[in-house]
């Protein structure tokens, strides 16, 4: 479990070789954020991390980690696949 603007999600790691991977799911009517979330925004190339998020279902996904973005990408296709 965790919280985003002191609304509870999901939150599942992942391992993939020396990295982990976050993936945190939130109702999106649930959440309260001042930040607009666009669809599969990505993490600018500045931050030594990579993410995207998006919405499906009501749900709001973000997949989070140090991995390559080739590999975050990968996971969320599957999220967004099994949907």
């Amino acid at each position: 479990m965790t919280y985003l603007d002191q609304t509870p999600g999901a939150h599942l790691v992942y391992d993939l070789r020396k990295h982990h991977i976050s993936v945190l799911v939130f109702q999106e009517r649930a959440l309260k954020l001042t930040a607009r979330w666009d669809e599969n925004v990505r993490s600018p190339k500045n931050l030594p991390f990579n993410m995207e998020t998006w919405s499906q279902g009501g749900l709001r996904y973000f997949v989070i980690g140090d991995a390559n973005a080739a590999d975050i990408d990968s996971l969320a296709k599957l999220f967004k696949a099994a949907s």
